[in-house]
């Protein structure tokens, strides 16, 4: 009786193992989509930065700019400043990064609309977006992320209140 239970015990222990290593995989390709998608709308990358390092072959902790999270190994911050890059955001650019608590994107050379879906990181603490060419009006629901501290928008084209 007692090998049996032995045996349950085990079979339950890999199962839970292995459904534990494929949240785990998922997670990190959410991630990994979510950037990739912020890659799809550089339209200009000087340095290369994006084009040489961010790649399905690496693993998104190893990427130039990403911070990854030393518990769960996902992305926590993003600092892809100062690279002159052009292009815009896209609208779900939060949607498969939860975890992100740092957005640094200042200094580039990005423009359109700030994308409301920022609101989705619930976990971010500090949105650094000064010093590009983003238009239209702050979207409201940036208000409503009660973790963040921090923001930086200057030095945009914003209009309106």
């Amino acid at each position: 009786m007692e090998k049996s239970q032995d045996y349950a015990a085990a079979i339950l222990l890999i199962v839970t193992l292995m459904v534990c290593l494929a949240i785990s995989e998922t997670n990190v390709t959410t991630d990994q989509a979510s950037l990739l998608t912020l890659k799809a709308h550089i339209s200009l990358d000087p340095s290369g930065i994006l084009l040489k390092n961010w790649s399905s072959f690496a693993s998104v902790c190893e990427w130039i700019g990403v911070t990854c999270s030393s518990r769960n190994q996902r992305v926590a911050a993003l600092d892809i400043s100062g690279n002159s890059l052009s292009g815009n955001l896209p609208v779900d650019i939060c949607h498969g990064l939860p975890r992100l608590t740092g957005l640094y994107l200042s200094s580039d050379e990005l423009d359109g609309n700030i994308p409301s879906d920022l609101s989705e990181c619930s976990q971010l603490q500090l949105l650094s977006l000064s010093h590009n060419k983003f238009s239209g009006s702050i979207p409201r629901e940036i208000g409503r992320i009660r973790t963040l501290q921090t923001l930086y928008l200057g030095s945009n084209v914003f209009s309106g209140i």
